[in-house]
């Protein structure tokens, strides 16, 4: 792989039907371009401006018949006023593509 080759990470949960692929230069990238639209698949109460109050990813070694992937929790509404619900994916990615558990929305305040 050259490098900034943008690469697929394949998404999956028991809350939407189909896996799909999300793309970027990292995991970290591809994550945070993508939160919303995770959000939506998962819950379909939230529509195009979904209230992510709550993104966390962690590599967890037993997904994806013991290879190991991403785990990322959220707690989503359709809006502030509205009540959340917690959903979980699952990220097709090696080891090497996220090291440590990362807040997603920390890194999305600071920026």
């Amino acid at each position: 792989m050259t490098k900034g080759q943008i690469r697929q990470w394949k998404v999956q949960s028991n809350s939407f039907g189909r896996s799909y692929e999300i793309e970027g230069h990292s995991l970290l990238a591809a994550l945070l371009s993508n939160l919303g639209r995770i959000a939506r698949d998962c819950d379909p109460r939230c529509g195009e401006r979904p209230t992510i109050s709550e993104a966390v990813a962690e590599w967890q070694p037993g997904l994806f018949r013991g290879r190991g992937g991403v785990e990322l929790l959220m707690t989503v509404a359709p809006n502030r006023e509205a009540s959340t619900s917690k959903v979980v994916v699952w990220i097709d990615a090696p080891r090497t593509d996220l090291r440590d558990q990362l807040d997603l929305l920390a890194l999305v305040t600071v920026a």
